[in-house]
This record gives C-alpha cells, structure tokens and sequence, in this order.
C-alpha cells in the first residue's frame, strides 16, 4: 500500500476487513496497473502478492545471479537476471540509489523475452540456391568483408549504421572496422525509438526531486553513448539514421 502511495502515487491498494480478517486488496473496479506495478512483489513480506510470470518456472535455490543494466531503455536501470543452465528465468531490480533507487519498470521486467524467442537469429545465414542456410562465423565473416572490400574497389562509398543499443565497445570495434575498411566510410546513428513522453512518478513528482523514478520515452540503451564513439572515430558528429536515408 505504502508503496503504490509513496513510489507510484496511483493508491490503487488498500487494506480490506480488519484485525485478523484484513485483507491486501485493489479499490474496486480499479486495477493494479502502473508501470511499476510489479515492483510489490519484490516488496510484499510474506510471498502472498505472486509473480504468474515466474510461478512454478524454476526452484529459486537453482538460479544464478548476475548484475546487469537495464538494455531496453534509456534509463540504465540496475537490475539482477536470474538464470540457470543458459536460460533465463526472471529480471528483479538492482539497487541503486543514483539511477533507479529500489525499482524497476514493467517493461524491463519483462522485456527479456525475445533473448529466448524461437524465430531470433543465434548464428549467422548465408542465401545458397534460394534458401538461407546457416554458416559458421568465420565464413560470414570472410564473406561480408569480401563482399565490401570489392565494393569500395569500384569506387563505392561504405555507411555503417550502428545500432544504439550497442555498447560503447562494439560501436568502437564496428566504426573502426568500417574506416579500415573505406577511409571515407559515413558513420551514423541507427533508428532511436522513442514512444510517448517521460514519465516521473509519484505522481505530480517533480523530476528534479531525488526521490523522482523516470520511465523514460527513449527506447535505447546506449544512443549517446554510441554517438560519442562515432564523433570521436570520425572526427565529426554522425549523421542521424533520417539524414542516412536522405
């Protein structure tokens, strides 16, 4: 309750019947729904307020911890993924008093999905008599450079559009690559997704106040980062993923 009053501001929790008889519950007719909702799972006490997403998936005395970053956002939450046996089986904040204090949104919480999705690309493919087969690492490699250094032989120019959920070493590595291989290579920022606007909780909070938690519009983890890696490289500011297209 505290918690939905003091971190959310929506009060969409109260106490039901009294004494021994009281009761956890949502008002009526208004549900728990905020995008930090699921942060009062972490925080409820006695294991009565349940995560169905992680119900029965994984003996918690199995999982292996490891500190992370939220890489979904542009928020740099601090989070821990819980993993066993090369899968993962939940996200679950990180403490961290400077950037998310004790939360994390719905959306990192849950946004891991696609790490364990069965139409994601784990290896790379190679088109061979109409088909895509897959090929092992080094002949893609082999094939790509191949495949560009004759390009730029014929006079053609190179641009690499590095994806702002890189870090700030695989931009580093990509640009460099890229500039070895054509001295005039034009590097740019790839798509920065962005829907809707900042929002800071509790509500009404102004996002100045420390004990401010901002669910940021910007869908990438790393497009600053990445564009600071790029100028550097480049020696000027890159061309924005519009201006790349244009």
């Amino acid at each position: 309750m505290r918690f939905t009053r003091e971190g959310t501001g929506s009060a969409e929790l109260m106490i039901g019947g009294r004494g021994n008889k009281s009761e956890i519950d949502v008002f009526p007719g208004r549900a728990l729904d905020n995008e930090l909702a699921s942060n009062v799972i972490d925080l409820c006490p006695v294991g009565a307020l349940l995560d169905k997403d992680f119900l029965f998936a994984q003996r918690v005395w199995f999982l292996k911890t490891t500190p992370s970053i939220d890489p979904l956002t542009a928020s740099g939450d601090n989070i821990l993924i819980e993993h066993n046996e090369g899968k993962i089986y939940r996200v679950k904040p990180r403490t961290n008093m400077e950037v998310n204090r004790w939360w994390i949104t719905d959306e990192v919480r849950y946004g891991w999905k696609f790490v364990h999705a069965d139409d994601r690309l784990t290896t790379p493919r190679a088109r061979r008599f109409g088909a895509l087969d897959d090929v092992e690492w080094a002949r893609a490699y082999d094939n790509t450079l191949e495949g560009i250094k004759s390009a730029t032989d014929a006079d053609k120019r190179l641009a690499v559009s590095v994806s702002p959920m890189l870090s700030c070493e695989d931009a580093y590595h990509l640009a460099t690559l890229a500039k070895r291989l054509d001295p005039d290579a034009v590097l740019a920022v790839g798509p920065v997704p962005v829907r809707g606007e900042d929002k800071h909780f509790p509500k009404g909070i102004d996002p100045s106040d420390p004990k401010a938690f901002t669910v940021y519009a910007e869908k990438a983890p790393n497009a600053r980062g990445v564009r600071r890696v790029l100028e550097a490289i480049g020696g000027t500011a890159p061309l924005e993923h519009d201006e790349l297209l244009a």
